[in-house]
């Protein structure tokens, strides 16, 4: 049984974290259903958690997945780990009505002409 939606995540990470571990720590001590959204599940499936393949290289199919695991499983949030992440982040939290950074700030991040143009 999963907990109550208030009490689970989403992180997104890519097969070269680091730092799952951590966040796998935190949540079990913060009681959080900590579901896993990767783009190698195979790699992490030892780790007993929920999983959810995303691709990262395609952002709009990985929203689409996310979304889709979520009409079933709800999230309260969904947590990017990685800096090539937060465009697929903010897609689907903006879908799903979560609070997020927008899709726009999200590519802007990692564009520093981009956020100079935002921000002019």
């Amino acid at each position: 049984m999963h907990a109550p939606i208030a009490r689970r995540l989403l992180l997104l990470f890519p097969l070269q974290s680091y730092r799952v571990d951590a966040f796998r720590e935190a949540a079990d001590r913060a009681g959080v259903d900590l579901w896993l959204g990767t783009d190698r599940p195979a790699a992490f499936a030892s780790l007993g958690r929920p999983m959810l393949a995303v691709d990262f290289g395609a952002p709009a199919e990985a929203a689409a997945a996310i979304v889709r695991a979520a009409e079933a499983t709800p999230f309260a949030g969904i947590i990017a780990t990685n800096e090539s992440i937060p465009n697929c982040a903010a897609v689907a939290a903006e879908r799903l009505g979560l609070p997020s950074a927008s899709a726009e700030g999200a590519l802007a991040a990692r564009d520093k002409r981009r956020i100079q143009q935002l921000l002019a």
